[in-house]
Order: structure tokens, then C-alpha cells, then sequence
């Protein structure tokens, strides 16, 4: 087991250091283990207490309002206390125009008011009258607007009132604040449940008329009773369509008057896990106050097991165990096992990464979660197998092996179930790596799975899924691909690579009227190296493209010496390799270089493999490439036509300027009528289509005349030349021309 799972586990021995802690560290495990299990039902507890801390800060802010209106009538009247009464008319009347009442008035102990422009009427019987007469401040409505009522200071034996009258529309929008993203609500309503000023309409207020406001109702009595004393409370009030809203009521300072606040219940619980967040870790922080040194680091070894259980233990996309739980539970196992006759098992799903590109990410993800479910179904469990899903698409399996033929009948088994999900990019084939643990007593199971993943890299690629078990020959081929990366890229650093030209060879003159550009490398102590051996390790360590460039560089300079030589320029084609083409500034650089050089661009052609073009059947990003080449001013063909993608019906669909029939046609020396027939179809639908054609690998005499007869423009193999040095096609070039070779 790794450490830190050991240290997280040595809670166990710090318990023995104080038995009277047991009793209480095992509560707070509980109630932490509780908190864990159950907390999705703290989202309620957890909004209600949200809600009430708004309400209470509305309620004060309402308040806070409130004492300001009756500051400012107060001020008022204190100025209309020391007037003389035939001063006091224009004085409020003056006050009103500039204060924000929309009138004000005096009244006295007769209970007549005179308003500045409401004329007179009768408030004896009004509350806010009757209180402010007895020296407090008070307010009230007669049902359009809100009465503001202050004693005015002076003879007690002469009381007066000075009342201030205000819109209910503007106390509602004082009350309406923009809490919970402008969903919540606010009214005010006095102790026997009336509502004084009501709330503005929002979307969910129309709910509220689904609710039985029957006095029967539980929620209704307890809220009358908490009116009439005057107490705050809260609760949830459910509506028929199920949508429940949140209420809070808190009395306010003025009147026995309650604000209440409302607000949907599903608004508040898209901040849940915040709330629950804060409410396990305050839990923590509080029972930790209370805990020894000892106890509170039994506490966080404990809280941080749950954590990296979950993140560690389970994958996310499969919802099966992690890699890392994997590895502890197979080396668990196979420590306290006596049979060791078992493997760990590499499976890549081949193309799940086309998949994600032209299905999207989440489907994925479901072939990821089946293919996981098909070898999840496929594990003895009793015999300790297991299955976790590693990087990507690459999934571990411990199984056991017994007889190879069993062994290998069931990885075929698992591999045609995986085959069968099928989508719209064709079967999930897989690549399989097997490192036997027969004779590995020791082993430790994290080094297997990297052996594993060694044998399912080296497998030659296939059509059908490929199994591969290790052997030691794969470390000393690691290490030689290891050292030729590095001599590689010391090589495109010190432009080691040169090229060589192949001649194409026009099939009517004989003469030579392009060639091919092929990338060499001489080694300083292998000598020449073949493509085939170091091209494979650039593509698959991602520096391909740094030697496509190498080679289009020189090419463009040999074609600069040509044209300042005064030798027959002649078009030079050049592979282009798939990691280029996703470089975005890709024909932006090489236009830039065949300027630089002052190269003619229409000298250039790129040649692009059929399965690099067409993967995936996507033929709109083969054309939009094609466009991109004619426009930046090159000449583009189609390579390895008929090498197993190709249709002629693409033909069509396709610009290209030049289509190269793969080598695969000229294995033989025609010997079926079948391989003529189909050659010689090509060729005249691609001249009909204005294609130019080459007749690629051509090494026999028969098969030049027959390409002649058929009309193939142009011929590039063994019968005419093999690649050759610069140097040597220069002067091969210049025989024909009838020109003396150049010297150095």
C-alpha cells in the first residue's frame, strides 16, 4: 500500500493514546460519516438559513427606511413647532415640493388635518393619529397610500400631529430589493395577516394563487400565531404544480407591521453545494475546537480519507475503480496469493480519438463506460480479476492466464464484444499488450502495466485488433528508438538530412520532366539510415513536421541554384505529413520560404496520402485543404491511390492536380486481365477529369508499354531511375537538355 494510504490509516494507533477520547472521536466519526451520507438534505436547512439572513438584512434595511422617513418628518416638525399657525399652511406646502411626500399636514387634538394640497379631512379615528397624539411614531394606509404620523413638539395641553403621506408604490420599491438574482419577493403585512403594502409581481408570484390559504391550514395558524406575538418565522409553502416557495416573516419596528420575504425553492438550491460546503467544514472547525492536538489530527486524516477515496478511487467517466485502486488491490492480492499464474493486460481502443473528434467528447464517453461494462462483465471476481480504465481509452485488466489458448480465446471473446458496439467511425477495434506475471513472484503491478503498454505499442498496425505479449527484446528496442529520437533531432538541428531526387519520367518522350524529393540520413556511425526505419519515430514522438520542413527548405534552395544556374526547372514534389497539416500557420511558413527563396510556387507539388486525406470518410476537410494548397499557389496530388480508402467517385469531389497510382498495381507484371482493366479505367476517368496521373514503383519493361499505350502521363520507378543525389540528377537533367554538367 503507498504511504500516504498508510499514514492516513495510522488514526487506528493514535486512538490508544487516550481511551476517554474514544467515545467521543467515535461520535464525531459518526456524525462526519452522517454529514457524508446524508448531505442532500441539508439543502433545505442550509437555503432556509440563507433566506433568513436576507430577510433579517431586508427587515433592517426596511427599518433602517423607515426611521429615515420619520428623522425627516421629525425635523419638519420641530420647524413647524416654533411657527406662528398662519405660517405653518405655506410651510409644509413648500416642504412637500421639495421632499419626497407627496403631502404633509398638520392635525390637531380635534383630529382634523390640513394637508398642504389635500385640502382638510377628519383622521380622528386613524391610528397613526391616535399614537402620535400620545408622543409615538406611527404609520398606516387607507389602502392607496402609507400615512406617516410624528408628534409635534410643543404644549402638551395643545397636542399636535404632523402627518407625511407617501405612495404605496413607493414603499414597494423600497421593500423590493434585488436579492437572489432579482427572483425574490417582499410585502409587508400587519399582526392579523393583512397585507399592508404588497410585493411586485415576479415570475413566480403567480404560484402563490395555487396555494389553499385556508386559516385551517397548518402553515396559516402557525404563522397568525407568530404575528400576534409578534415572533419571526419561516417555512416552506407548496403550490399544486409542485414548485414549493421559501417564506420569511420578521417583525418590523413600526406598528406591529412584518415583513415577509418569498422566494422559489429551486432558485436557492442551484448555490446548495456552497452552502453545504461551508455548513461540514464550519462542523469541523467547531468540533475541532473542542478536540486535544491528537484528536484534531485523528479528525483531518480522517476528512482527507474521504476525499482522496473518492478522487482517487473512482474514474469519473466509467464510474468503476481508479487505476490507483486497481494497483492496490491486484498487489494486494497477488502478495497474499500462492498462485502467481496470471497477466496484466494493456487495451487501447484504436480510434476512440476520431471518435471524439467527429462525434464529440461525451459519445466518447459512453463507448468508454460500455467497453468498460463489457470487461467488467467478462472478470472472474472470485478469482481476483479486476479492470480499470488508465489514460484516454486504454483500460488495465488483471486476469488470470491458466492455458494459453483459453487465455487468448477469452481476450478474442472481449475483443469482438468491443467490436460489436459499432458507431458511425466503423467497429472499435483494439490493440492488446499482455505481460505474463507467471514468473514474477515480485513483481510490483504498476512495472507490468508499463511492459504492457511497451507490447500493445510495438504490434504492427492491423485492420482487426492485434495482441502482443511481452518478451525482453522490447526493452532493447525501447532504448534504440530512444537513442535514434535523440540523434534525430540532433540531425534536423545540424540539417544532416538531405534529400534525393526520384525522376519522373514523362511515358511518351522518355524524358525526365519532374521528380520526386525523398528524405536521406547518413549516420555518423550506422551510415545511411532507411526511412522506413526513422520516419516511424518522428511520426510517433511528433516531430515529423520539423522534418517535413527540413525537406521542403532544401528543395526550395535546390530549385533557387537551378533557376541561378540556368538548369531546366522542373517540378518537385514534396510528402506532407498529417501533424503539418494541423498546424494552423502551416501554408503561411512554406509560402513564406518559396518566397524567400524566390521560387515559382506552381514548381511545388505536395503530396498527400489517400488515408491522410480521407480519414474518417471526411471529405469537406479534404477539399477545404486542397483549396488552401491552390491558393497559397502550389500544385497538390493524391498519393497511394488505391491503397485501400480510395474510391473512384472521389475523383470528382477532389481538385487535385495529380493522382499517383499506388505501387500496389505494378507488384506484379499484370499478369490478371482484372489489375490492367482497373489501371487502365483510372487513367481514363482522370483524363477525362483533367487529372494528370503517375504510374508509381514501376520496375518492368511490359508494364511501361502498357502504360504508354493507355495513356498515363508520367512514370516514376526502377525500369527508368532510382533515387539519386541532387548532384547526380543535375547532371542527368543537363545530358538531356544537351548542356555540359555543372561543377562545384
Amino acid at each position: 500500500m503507498p504511504l500516504i494510504f498508510r499514514k492516513m490509516f495510522q488514526y487506528k494507533t493514535t486512538l490508544l493514546l487516550s481511551i476517554g477520547a474514544l467515545i467521543f472521536l467515535l461520535a464525531l466519526s459518526g456524525v462526519i460519516l452522517w454529514n457524508a451520507v446524508e448531505l442532500h438534505r441539508a439543502v433545505n436547512k442550509l437555503t432556509e438559513d440563507y433566506l433568513e439572513d436576507v430577510a433579517a438584512e431586508s427587515a433592517k434595511s426596511v427599518d433602517t427606511k423607515f426611521h429615515e422617513i420619520f428623522k425627516s418628518l421629525n425635523v419638519i416638525a420641530d420647524s413647524v413647532s416654533q411657527m406662528q399657525p398662519a405660517e405653518i399652511n405655506r410651510f409644509i406646502a413648500r416642504k412637500t415640493a421639495v421632499s419626497n411626500f407627496i403631502d404633509l399636514a398638520v392635525a390637531g387634538e380635534d383630529g382634523v388635518a390640513h394637508f398642504a394640497f389635500g385640502g382638510s379631512r377628519n383622521i380622528e379615528k386613524f391610528f397613526p393619529f391616535s399614537a402620535a397624539l400620545k408622543g409615538e411614531f406611527s404609520a398606516g394606509t387607507d389602502g392607496k397610500h402609507i400615512f406617516y404620523a410624528v408628534p409635534i413638539p410643543g404644549n402638551d395641553r395643545k397636542r399636535r400631529v404632523l402627518i407625511g403621506v407617501k405612495s404605496k408604490q413607493n414603499m414597494q420599491y423600497l421593500i423590493s430589493g434585488d436579492f437572489f438574482s432579482g427572483e425574490g419577493s417582499s410585502a409587508i403585512l400587519n399582526q392579523k395577516g393583512e397585507i399592508i403594502v404588497p410585493p411586485v409581481k415576479k415570475k413566480h408570484t403567480a404560484l402563490i394563487r395555487e396555494t389553499k390559504y385556508l386559516k385551517t391550514e397548518e402553515w396559516a395558524i402557525k404563522m397568525l400565531d407568530d404575528l400576534g406575538k409578534n415572533l419571526p418565522g419561516r417555512f416552506i409553502l407548496p403550490t399544486l404544480s409542485g414548485r414549493d416557495i421559501f417564506v420569511d416573516y420578521r417583525p418590523l419596528s413600526v406598528n406591529g407591521w412584518f415583513l415577509t420575504v418569498t422566494v422559489p425553492t429551486d432558485i436557492l438550491t442551484t448555490h446548495a453545494d456552497v452552502f453545504i460546503s461551508r455548513t461540514f467544514y464550519g462542523t469541523l472547525a467547531m468540533a475541532a475546537a473542542f478536540l486535544i492536538i491528537t484528536l484534531l489530527i485523528i479528525c483531518i486524516q480522517n476528512h482527507y480519507r474521504v476525499k482522496i477515496e473518492n478522487i482517487s478511487f473512482y474514474d469519473p467517466v466509467t464510474d468503476g475503480i481508479s487505476n490507483i485502486c486497481f494497483l492496490m488491490r491486484t498487489q494486494e492480492f497477488l502478495d497474499g496469493s500462492s498462485s502467481k499464474d496470471y497477466a496484466v493486460v494493456s487495451v487501447n481502443l484504436r480510434n476512440l480519438g476520431l471518435i471524439n473528434e467527429y462525434e464529440g467528447r461525451s459519445q466518447g464517453d459512453k463507448i468508454l463506460r460500455h467497453v468498460y461494462n463489457i470487461l467488467a462483465d467478462e472478470m472472474k471476481k472470485d478469482n481476483g480479476e479486476l479492470v480499470t480504465r488508465g489514460n484516454a481509452g486504454t483500460f488495465y485488466i488483471f486476469m488470470q492466464k491458466g492455458a494459453k489458448d483459453e487465455f487468448m480465446k477469452r481476450l478474442n471473446e472481449m475483443a469482438e464484444k468491443i467490436a460489436g458496439i459499432g458507431n458511425k467511425s466503423g467497429p472499435i477495434r483494439i490493440d492488446t499488450g499482455i505481460f505474463c506475471l507467471s514468473d514474477k513472484a515480485s513483481f510490483k503491478i504498476a512495472e507490468a502495466e508499463v511492459y504492457a503498454d511497451t507490447a500493445r505499442k510495438s504490434a504492427e498496425r492491423s485492420y482487426l485488433s492485434t495482441f502482443t505479449f511481452y518478451d525482453e527484446k522490447f526493452k532493447k528496442r525501447q532504448l534504440e528508438e530512444v537513442n535514434m529520437l535523440n540523434d534525430i533531432e540532433r540531425a534536423i538541428e545540424e540539417r544532416k538530412f538531405t534529400i534525393h531526387l526520384q525522376p519522373k519520367v514523362c511515358a511518351q518522350t522518355g524524358l525526365i520532366a519532374g521528380a520526386e524529393a525523398l528524405v536521406r540520413w547518413k549516420h555518423p556511425k550506422l551510415g545511411f539510415v532507411s526511412p522506413a526505419a526513422f520516419i516511424p519515430v518522428c511520426e510517433k514522438n511528433g516531430i515529423i513536421s520539423r522534418l517535413d520542413q527540413l525537406v521542403f527548405e532544401e528543395v526550395c534552395r535546390t530549385l533557387a541554384e537551378w533557376k541561378e544556374s540556368g538548369i531546366p526547372l522542373l517540378p518537385i514534389s514534396v510528402n506532407i505529413s498529417r501533424q503539418q497539416l494541423k498546424n494552423p500557420s502551416f501554408f503561411n511558413d512554406y509560402r513564406k520560404i518559396a518566397e524567400e527563396a524566390g521560387v515559382a510556387r506552381g514548381l511545388i507539388e505536395f503530396e498527400l496520402t489517400e488515408s491522410l486525406m480521407l480519414v474518417g470518410n471526411d471529405f469537406k476537410n479534404a477539399r477545404e485543404v486542397i483549396e488552401e494548397i491552390h491558393s497559397a499557389g502550389f500544385t497538390c496530388s493524391l498519393d497511394d491511390f488505391g491503397s485501400g480508402y480510395s474510391s473512384l467517385g472521389l475523383l470528382k469531389d477532389l481538385k487535385i492536380d495529380c493522382l499517383k497510382l499506388d505501387r500496389m498495381f505494378f507488384a506484379n507484371r499484370f499478369e490478371t486481365p482484372e489489375t490492367r482493366a482497373i489501371i487502365e479505367s483510372i487513367i481514363i476517368l482522370a483524363k477525362k477529369l483533367n487529372i494528370a496521373t503517375v504510374a508509381e514503383g514501376v520496375e518492368y519493361k511490359e508494364q511501361v508499354e502498357l502504360l504508354r499505350t493507355i495513356g498515363c502521363d508520367l512514370i516514376q520507378g526502377f525500369y527508368f531511375f532510382r533515387p539519386v543525389p541532387v548532384r547526380e540528377f543535375e547532371r542527368i537533367v543537363l545530358e538531356e537538355a544537351g548542356k555540359p554538367p555543372t561543377t562545384d
